[in-house]
C-alpha cells in the first residue's frame, strides 16, 4: 500500500513539473503556416507558437491585430471584443469566446500593448489577463489564463513574418487533455484568418 502511495505521489509530482524543459514541437505545416506546441512551464496545458509569411507592408498587417473589435471576423472562436479603455498603444477590453452551449460562455479582460523596435522595426502586441471593471453574467466564467504576444518582423521585399505565440487554460470543468486536443486548431485558423483579412482589405483599397 505505501509503494502504491509513493508512486502516485511520483506521478503526480511528474505531470505537473516534467514538462517544465520541453521543447517545441512542431504539430502542423499546412498552407504556409507553421505550428509548434510545448508544455508549459507549471502548467497541465500546452502553449502554442505559430507562425507564417504574409506578403504585405508590415503597418497594414499591425493596423488589422490592432483592431480588436474586428477580431470576430477572422479570429478563431471570437464572438465579441469590446474596448473599454485605450491610452496611447495600450489597449483594455472584454472579449467573449464561442463557447458550446452546455457549457459556461469563457469571457476575459485583456491588456494588449504595442511596442516598436526603433534599431529593426520589428513590432510587439503582448497580451495578458488583467482585472475587469464590469461584472460578468451567471452564464459566463472568467479564463484563467490566457497571456502571449503577436510579433511582427519585416523581411524585405513586402514579406513580413507573423507569429503568434499563447497559453489559455480556459477554466471551469474543461479538462487540459481536452483542450490540448484543439490547441492547434485555434493558431491555424487565426493566422489563415488574419492573412485573408489583410488581403481582403488590401484589394478594397487598390
Amino acid at each position: 500500500m505505501l509503494s502504491h502511495y509513493l508512486f502516485g505521489i511520483i506521478l503526480l509530482a511528474t505531470c505537473f513539473t516534467g514538462h517544465s524543459d520541453d521543447a517545441w514541437k512542431l504539430e502542423l505545416d499546412k498552407e504556409g503556416i507553421k505550428v509548434y506546441t510545448r508544455y508549459a512551464s507549471g502548467s497541465a496545458f500546452k502553449e502554442f507558437k505559430a507562425e507564417i509569411i504574409i506578403d504585405g507592408s508590415l503597418s497594414g498587417i499591425a493596423d488589422i491585430i490592432a483592431d480588436v473589435e474586428r477580431y470576430p471576423e477572422w479570429s478563431y472562436k471570437t464572438t465579441l471584443v469590446k474596448i473599454f479603455r485605450k491610452e496611447g498603444n495600450i489597449i483594455q477590453y472584454f472579449y467573449v469566446s464561442d463557447t458550446p452551449r452546455f457549457m459556461k460562455t469563457r469571457v476575459a479582460f485583456f491588456e494588449s500593448e504595442k511596442t516598436i523596435d526603433p534599431k529593426t522595426d520589428e513590432i510587439t502586441f503582448t497580451l495578458v489577463n488583467i482585472q475587469g471593471n464590469q461584472p460578468i453574467s451567471n452564464g459566463e466564467i472568467l479564463i484563467p489564463t490566457m497571456k502571449g504576444y503577436w510579433k511582427l518582423t519585416p523581411l524585405g521585399n513586402n514579406k513580413v513574418r507573423v507569429i503568434m505565440q499563447m497559453l489559455t487554460e480556459p477554466g471551469g470543468i474543461i479538462p487540459a487533455w481536452l483542450a490540448n486536443m484543439v490547441v492547434v486548431d485555434s493558431p491555424f485558423v487565426t493566422l489563415k484568418g488574419l492573412r485573408e483579412q489583410f488581403n481582403k482589405k488590401s484589394n478594397l483599397v487598390k
